[in-house]
């Protein structure tokens, strides 16, 4: 059985998603108009009840943020390694508002793809990615 129920993007839910389905919403993400997917499971760890979940942002020039939280206190962020010593800051709308995020945060829609796929199967961190907790 799959880890993940539902699947929210900034205007629809999916109950249920494929693979397919949330790989194309992954990749209709803009950071204009589509600047959110988020995949979780069903109560009582997902919403309403719970907070985990993974969260994909932005996809402005093919550059993704991707979080996962099991409690929505304690976040883990994808990096990429070889930005890791970059501390500079770009701008993107992620989740419907702009903020500012250091440039070792952004990740290609592979990476992003990756992370998706491992969570959707079983709601753990892809272990060969790079994730930062904080």
């Amino acid at each position: 059985m799959r880890f993940v129920s539902t699947l929210t993007t900034d205007a629809k839910t999916i109950t249920n998603p494929t693979w397919t389905q949330v790989e194309r919403e992954v990749n209709a993400l803009d950071a204009r108009t589509r600047t959110l997917v988020m995949l979780a499971p069903s109560p009582p760890k997902g919403p309403p009840e719970g907070d985990h979940h993974l969260a994909i942002g932005g996809g402005a020039d093919g550059r993704f943020v991707v979080y996962t939280t099991e409690d929505n206190s304690n976040f883990w962020n994808l990096t990429d390694v070889h930005k890791r010593a970059d501390d500079r800051k770009v701008r993107m709308v992620v989740g419907g508002q702009e903020g500012e995020y250091q440039e070792a945060q952004l990740v290609s829609l592979g990476v992003a793809l990756a992370a998706a796929r491992r969570y959707m199967e079983d709601g753990q961190r892809a272990p060969e990615l790079n994730w930062s907790e904080g």
